[in-house]
């Protein structure tokens, strides 16, 4: 989820109003999907019959760990382990994040 706020002063259209007014904020959320849209029909097509899965369907979820962002990728992988897990592993880790140009975590 984002962070959003739950109440918005904004301007009412309203014949009645014609100023601000406070409304409360909703997250969008995408209607029904047509059967028949050009797309859906082409999609379809493409799966029926043999031949499996043929587009890519996407699995990974959004990284919402503390930690996620300060990664260093395969590279911090093949070294064992992630360089933000310093505050999990103590000095061992905060030397290696040290030698990388990171602020070591107490």
């Amino acid at each position: 989820m984002v962070n959003a706020p739950k109440t918005l002063r904004t301007f009412c259209k309203a014949p009645k109003c014609k100023n601000h007014q406070v409304f409360k904020v909703t997250q969008y959320k995408a209607g029904k999907a047509s059967l028949v849209a050009q797309g859906k029909r082409r999609y379809d097509n493409k799966q029926a019959g043999f031949g499996g899965q043929t587009k890519p369907v996407f699995h990974k979820k959004a990284r919402s760990h503390p930690l996620a962002g300060e990664g260093g990728g395969a590279a911090a992988a093949r070294r064992g382990g992630r360089e933000g897990s310093a505050q999990r592993c103590g000095v061992e880790a905060a030397v290696g994040a040290a030698q990388w140009g990171h602020a070591a975590v107490p």
